[in-house]
């Protein structure tokens, strides 16, 4: 594991690879991808595909007092996450080293297999690292809507194509202020059959690229962010 220590405003973390962080850093410290505003100055966020923190650093670098689950099933990054917490001496933080999934069982997470230890494209899809080296590792999956049962400001999901199975599965998106979802263009993601569930729920807009764009211009074979605010 890589030693590397870096200093991002008020935190101290520990990383994989400086490529990796240089791109995770730009996409929530610079673009903002995750940014919402609550009037709740404690907001409650569930942070789905947590990494080894750089998004938890992130909300607590907007609202010092939130409260924060966040889930982590890779292995090596879980164990990133929590030193990364600890060394920064962040409170009101629930962390899972589970995935979600549509279905609670114990069952095969992939990451790939380099020396770059690049683990945050690590997915529960078999299919994404179809011409890539991988290893395997088994993990516990559990149903979102074990964990969502009251009011939450804000829904965060990034887990490299398996949005699709967290959501449909969920009845609860009624206590979601806010819903943020990266969704990847793989095989087990139907993006239509998506966005008519979360349609039930929320007012939806779409970005890609850093712009928003309406519907029909989205390019549904590249990475687009999915934002939602509760009707």
């Amino acid at each position: 594991m890589s030693n590397n220590v870096y200093q991002l405003k008020q935190f101290s973390l520990q990383i994989f690879n400086q490529k990796e962080y240089r791109q995770l850093k730009n996409e929530i410290f610079t673009n903002h991808c995750y940014f919402f505003e609550s009037s709740n100055l404690k907001p409650k966020i569930i942070d789905v595909g947590a990494y080894y923190g750089l998004s938890i650093l992130y909300f607590k670098s907007i609202y010092p007092h939130c409260y924060i689950t966040a889930f982590e099933p890779q292995p090596s990054a879980f164990s990133l996450l929590k030193k990364n917490i600890a060394k920064n001496n962040l409170d009101n933080i629930q962390l899972l080293n589970l995935a979600l999934s549509n279905v609670a069982k114990l069952t095969t997470i992939y990451s790939e297999d380099s020396p770059d230890q690049w683990f945050s494209n690590s997915s529960l899809s078999p299919t994404f690292y179809l011409n890539q080296k991988k290893k395997t590792y088994l993990i516990h999956t559990e149903i979102l809507d074990r964990y969502l049962n009251n009011t939450l400001d804000l829904l965060k999901i990034d887990t490299e194509g398996w949005e699709s199975k967290i959501l449909l599965k969920s009845q609860n998106l009624n206590f979601v202020k806010k819903i943020i979802v990266e969704f990847h263009p793989i095989k087990t993601n139907n993006f239509a059959i998506l966005i008519n569930h979360l349609k039930k729920y929320f007012t939806l807009f779409f970005y890609q690229e850093n712009k928003q764009k309406s519907i029909n211009n989205l390019i549904l074979t590249k990475l687009l962010i999915i934002e939602g605010w509760k009707k």
